[in-house]
């Protein structure tokens, strides 16, 4: 019977060699022949001789090849068809679950969305679609607003500030520089990381170039009026302890000082809590805080220091820093916010701005 078949299939063969349109006939069986579908279920189809191999994919598509179509229409239908495959694979790298979160960060973008919107404007299969948004969550890469909508999460900010940062970093010496030549103390810069408070930026005090200012003559005279033998000797080694006590690297809890203070008052209250109910301030020392625009502290990390402190704000005003003042308390007094507050907010004032030129 195959051998038969086979036989007819040259015949046709021969019969339209000469076909103008270069067609050949084939029988179904031939192609099918141990299919239950008869002839008469399955009409003859036409397709090139480069194509055959095609068949069964192209037989079922009529908006791709008709059962009379040419040579030049499979050719032309196939064309378009890789074609079109070429330009959507433009759009994707090839890594096919990075290809459909880059998808799904993308379309979130644009704002909230339920579950069921997201599968509608991604395309993506509600269980795939579910699956990578869990995972997003787990990462902080996107949660859920009050409405039970998928937004973007705030991991997306904190990489943001990481870019901030390097271009605070260009920007922040010579204010510190300023900060130094106008208090004799040392400015520092601070970001959080994690429960943590990290200098990224300092400058210390110079004190050699300090050593004979009329600050430390007030100083050294305080001493002395005393009764007290107090000599620039004798200020020297009590700078030398304190001087360079922080520096790029150094690390401080989130849980007390001025620093600590500024990184928490404009946070999510909700997120930092934890940290709030182990510190020793409330969330009535942040509210006021958040009112002065400043913070101080006494004593916080060393029982000879006091610091002041002020917001550093990205260009979508998310506070990402604290500027600091940070020196003896013996030196820099006890009413920190009447001596230095003007000076620290306008300094952090000024870095906000250039972050958002």
């Amino acid at each position: 019977m195959q051998n038969s078949e086979n036989d007819n299939l040259m015949r046709n063969y021969v019969n339209n060699e000469n076909n103008e349109n270069n067609q050949i006939i084939i029988p179904t069986s031939a192609i099918l022949p141990n299919s239950t579908l008869s002839n008469s279920t399955l009409p003859n189809a036409t397709l090139s001789n480069e194509n055959s191999e095609n068949f069964l994919e192209t037989y079922n598509d009529e908006n791709k090849i008709s059962n009379t179509a040419s040579i030049n229409d499979v050719l032309q239908s196939i064309e378009a068809e890789n074609s079109s495959s070429k330009e959507n694979l433009e759009d994707y790298s090839g890594v096919g679950v990075l290809d459909k979160i880059v998808r799904i960060i993308d379309t979130l973008e644009q704002g909230p969305l339920t579950l069921a919107q997201l599968v509608e404007v991604t395309h993506l299969p509600r269980p795939t679609a579910h699956r990578l948004v869990t995972a997003l969550e787990h990462y902080n890469f996107a949660s859920k607003n009050h409405q039970g909508k998928i937004q973007l999460g705030s991991r997306f900010t904190e990489l943001a500030s990481y870019t901030s940062d390097d271009l605070l970093l260009s920007k922040v010496n010579p204010v510190l520089k300023t900060l130094v030549n106008k208090t004799g103390e040392s400015a520092l810069v601070f970001r959080r990381q994690g429960g943590k408070c990290l200098c990224v930026a300092a400058e210390n005090r110079n004190i050699a170039s300090n050593m004979n200012s009329m600050h430390n003559e007030k100083y050294i005279s305080h001493f002395q009026n005393q009764g007290l033998n107090y000599s620039y000797d004798d200020l020297n080694r009590e700078n030398s302890k304190t001087a360079s006590l922080f520096k790029v690297g150094s690390v401080l809890p989130l849980t007390r000082g001025s620093i600590a203070q500024v990184l928490l008052a404009w946070e999510n209250l909700e997120k930092v809590q934890q940290y709030i109910d182990n510190s020793n301030f409330t969330n009535a020392h942040l509210n006021t805080v958040r009112k002065r625009g400043y913070a101080e502290s006494l004593n916080d990390y060393d029982s000879r220091l006091c610091s002041i402190s002020a917001p550093i704000r990205n260009s979508s005003g998310k506070v990402i820093a604290a500027l600091t003042i940070s020196g003896e308390a013996n030196r820099m007094g006890t009413n920190l916010g009447l001596r230095y507050s003007h000076l620290i907010i306008s300094a952090g004032k000024y870095l906000s701005e250039s972050l958002s030129k």
